[in-house]
């Protein structure tokens, strides 16, 4: 990361995962839980985001929860995105969209959603 770019919120994410959940805990402070707020929002739907708040009891089961998200919606977006090149590569640009039309029928996380919407648009706009 150069030293004029903002460190994304999915970093804290990687910070975290490399803590006990003792030390984890012990970071569960207002700042902590409000990333950990944004995460969320990035990652659920908002329908659930709703029903759920995030404090310092829930901190360590939300944050190592929010992490497997983040790394399974990262490796299935991956995994689309090289599907997807190697159909656009091969000139069938159907194809590509509809890999990514699946990923978004599996797909709960808003962020991955836009990623992939974004996809699409690009493949179509091509």
């Amino acid at each position: 990361m150069n030293a004029n770019q903002k460190p994304h919120e999915f970093d804290a994410l990687t910070n975290w995962s490399q803590l006990t959940d003792q030390e984890l805990a012990a970071v569960a402070s207002g700042t902590s839980i409000e990333l950990l707020r944004q995460i969320a929002g990035l990652l659920l739907p908002v329908e659930e985001t709703r029903h759920f708040e995030i404090n310092s009891d829930n901190f360590v089961p939300v944050a190592r929860a929010m992490r497997s998200l983040y790394e399974e919606g990262s490796r299935a977006l991956g995994d689309a995105i090289v599907a997807a090149g190697e159909l656009a590569d091969r000139g069938d640009r159907v194809g590509a969209v509809s890999t990514y039309l699946a990923f978004l029928t599996a797909c709960r996380s808003p962020f991955y959603v836009q990623i992939a919407q974004s996809q699409i648009e690009r493949l179509k706009n091509a």
